[in-house]
C-alpha cells in the first residue's frame, strides 16, 4: 500500500533546497509499494487558477476560430446540415421556441438570449474539456498554461495521469465552477489537505509543481 504524509507550508528554505523545489509550497511524500518516496510540493490555488486562466484564453481563441469558420460558411453550413431530418426538426423546434409568443413584451428577446447562454455553456464545457483531456493525456499531465507555471496533473499516487481520470476531473470543472468564479472548487481546495477540488477528490488525482533540476 502507499503511505502519505503532508507537511504544510515548510518554514525552512534549506529543506526546499534539499527537494529541489524552487517555490514554497505543501509537500505531499509519498511512499510508494516499490519502495520509493516521492516529495511532491502541491500546487496552491493562485497559482492554479494562473495556469487554468492561461489555458482559457487559448479556448477562446480557438472558439474565435471556430466561430469565424461557421460564420464564413454558414450558408454553406446550413445547407449541409438540412440534409438530415432530425437536425432540420431541431432547428424548427428552436425557433418555435423562439419566436412562438402572442405577448409583445419582449419575450422572444429573453427566449433567444436564454438559448443563447444555454448553447454558450454546452460549448465551452464540451470544448474546455476537449482541450484539457487531449493535452492532459498526450502531454502527461500537462497543458500550456501548466508548462508555463511549471504545474503537472498527476493520480493522487504520484503514477502519471490516464485519459479517465483526466476525463472525470474536467467533466466535473462545471460543477466546480458553480455558482461562479469557481466557488466551489476554491472552498474545496481551502478545506482539502492536498488542495484537490472536487474533480480532483472524485478522479484521485492532485497538481504538483514540477522540481527545477
Amino acid at each position: 500500500s502507499i503511505r502519505r504524509h503532508t507537511r504544510l507550508w515548510p518554514s525552512k528554505v534549506g529543506r526546499m533546497s534539499e527537494l529541489g523545489i524552487g517555490a514554497l509550497g505543501p509537500v505531499d511524500t509519498l511512499d510508494t509499494p516499490e519502495r520509493v518516496r516521492l516529495d511532491l510540493e502541491l500546487a496552491g490555488p493562485m497559482s492554479r487558477a494562473f495556469a487554468f486562466s492561461t489555458d482559457y484564453v487559448f479556448i477562446l481563441l480557438l472558439m474565435t476560430v471556430g466561430l469565424m469558420l461557421v460564420v464564413s460558411g454558414s450558408q454553406q453550413i446550413i445547407e449541409w446540415l438540412s440534409q438530415f431530418s432530425f437536425l432540420q426538426d431541431l432547428f424548427e423546434r428552436i425557433e418555435r421556441f423562439v419566436l412562438d409568443v402572442e405577448d409583445g413584451d419582449g419575450s422572444a428577446v429573453l427566449r433567444g438570449v436564454a438559448l443563447s447562454i444555454g448553447i454558450w455553456l454546452i460549448l465551452d464545457l464540451f470544448l474546455t474539456t476537449c482541450y484539457f483531456l487531449t493535452f492532459e493525456t498526450l502531454l502527461r499531465g500537462r497543458t500550456p498554461g501548466k508548462i508555463l507555471t511549471q504545474l503537472r496533473v498527476v493520480s493522487a499516487d504520484g503514477r502519471v495521469v490516464g485519459w479517465r481520470q483526466s476525463l472525470l476531473r474536467n467533466l466535473l470543472r462545471m460543477v466546480d465552477a458553480m455558482p461562479a468564479g469557481y466557488l466551489v472548487g476554491i472552498v474545496a481546495m481551502l478545506a482539502s489537505p492536498r488542495i484537490q477540488r472536487l474533480g480532483d477528490l472524485v478522479a484521485n488525482t492532485v497538481v504538483i509543481r514540477e522540481r527545477q533540476d
